[in-house]
């Protein structure tokens, strides 16, 4: 697989042979080469086309770019080196064909769009499509196999939302909570992910909503976070062409290492370059609630414990039990959590 020959030719598929390469070739290539050094990346592959993706309703013209575990889009915008990339992992399906008058086209699809590279002329298409194949096998069963086990956790969530908090012995009721923080309440949302991030006294929660995130995800709803549970925050800037995301970092939870998995977690949510603003706001608040002396339970228990005995709360979940709304597991649990064992 060779794109670029010593004597500075390149593969043209619709020749079938070597030939000069084109000044659009060249002019591209010597823009983007620089960012890819940047990252380290070797070059495998390269066909230059159309990208025709949802995102770029332009269709730039650039090139395919094959690496030993990235695929890049490298392209010119507005005169400056933009590129725009697919993680192996993030790839489903990818297939080449011929047309008898637009010439190759490789057609993909991803974790985020359906998308073709179009009218190729210089590189292999096939030698592209045929290294990239076996690499990216199983990749949708995983995807799916992780969207079930994010259904699964969210019923989970749902299941037990209702339920009060445990804190030092100490029944405090979150819906008391929200009421009594609720001057200060701020809420952002980002249009990029349709995520709406409340701030909410010591909590904060995170609402999806939309077609994508229940692809992505495989659900919409609200997940809440007690702010002195939180171990820190990730952020992840966005690019020239990428989103940047923003984790909540618990301590059963690992830092995503890109943006492929930041759309698999279920702590994080993607953000473009204008709603970074927004994003170092929620990051502020976060680390000043966390820096400022908290707040002892004794102290807030007075006003937030409700009149629920542990007994009424076990005989509540053993009725649970005993209409199978609950799993056994899940009632010695909370019998646990309620007794403080």
């Amino acid at each position: 697989m060779a794109f670029l020959f010593e004597n500075g030719e390149v593969y043209n598929c619709l020749l079938k042979k070597q030939s000069k390469a084109p000044k659009n070739f060249v002019k591209t290539y010597e823009a983007v080469k620089p960012l890819l050094d940047e990252k380290n990346k070797s070059i495998i592959e390269v066909a230059t086309g159309h990208l025709r993706h949802p995102e770029t309703p332009s269709q730039p013209f650039g090139l395919f770019i094959l690496t030993e575990d990235t695929v890049y889009f490298g392209f010119l915008k507005k005169k400056e080196p933009t590129l725009k990339e697919w993680l192996f992992d993030s790839i489903f399906e990818i297939d080449s064909t011929k047309k008898a008058l637009t010439g190759y086209r490789i057609d993909c699809k991803a974790s985020d769009a359906e998308f073709t590279v179009a009218n190729i002329s210089v590189g292999d298409p096939e030698a592209f499509v045929k290294y990239l194949k076996p690499r990216i096998e199983g990749n949708e069963e995983r995807f799916a196999t992780q969207k079930e086990k994010a259904i699964e956790e969210i019923k989970t969530e749902v299941h037990t939302s209702n339920e009060p908090v445990l804190t030092e012995n100490k029944l405090l009721n979150e819906p008391t909570l929200r009421q009594e923080n609720k001057a200060d309440k701020k809420e952002y949302y980002f249009k990029t992910n349709k995520t709406t991030i409340t701030l909410d006294g010591n909590f904060v929660r995170m609402t999806r909503k939309g077609v994508i995130n229940a692809v992505t995800r495989g659900f919409s709803g609200e997940k809440s976070y007690r702010i002195s549970e939180l171990s820190g925050v990730q952020i992840k800037k966005p690019g020239l062409v990428t989103s940047g995301y923003f984790q909540f970092l618990t301590p059963s939870a690992n830092e995503t290492k890109g943006l492929w998995e930041a759309t698999q977690d279920d702590n994080t949510f993607n953000f473009g370059p204008d709603e970074l603003p927004m994003v170092l706001e929620i990051q502020k608040y976060i680390e000043e609630h966390q820096s400022a002396p908290a707040q002892s339970a004794a102290t807030v228990a007075p006003t937030a414990a409700p009149s629920i005995s542990v007994a009424d709360e076990l005989k509540k979940y053993k009725e649970l039990l005993d209409m199978d709304a609950i799993t056994q597991e899940e009632y010695e649990l909370k019998k646990k959590q309620l007794l403080n064992l």
